[in-house]
């Protein structure tokens, strides 16, 4: 369960991510692809927050984008206050490639396991 969860919620980041990119770089004249610039830093911001509808807590969208970046399908780039974030692929990729989501699925799995211990009554 918590692993489909994870599965989805990436799936909704990046394709809000590239919507967004496609959006900035349309407002600049860019046409996009892969020489694109990529989302500015408050734009990239404004998507990992989630908006009002479900608002993402900070260390929930470090998690997601790290994912991204392990299966090599996003970049950060610049420092500091000139952070930027560009999708770099958008081929079908195996998120278990990720270490950081294989832990989280294999912590999410023993969290559920862990609850169901607890709603187990004993005599």
């Amino acid at each position: 369960s918590h692993r489909y969860e994870m599965t989805s919620e990436l799936r909704d980041l990046f394709r809000q991510l590239l919507d967004a990119e496609r959006k900035e770089a349309a407002g600049r004249g860019e046409a996009g692809g892969s020489d694109a610039v990529g989302l500015s830093g408050e734009s990239a911001r404004s998507v990992l927050s989630g908006g009002e509808r479900s608002p993402r807590a900070p260390e929930r969208a470090a998690l997601l984008i790290r994912v991204l970046q392990e299966v090599s399908l996003i970049q950060l780039d610049g420092k500091g206050d000139a952070h930027g974030l560009r999708v770099v692929s958008s081929e079908k990729v195996n998120l278990e490639d990720s270490p950081t989501f294989d832990c989280e699925s294999k912590r999410g799995k023993e969290q559920s396991e862990f609850l169901k211990r607890l709603k187990k009554p004993t005599n």
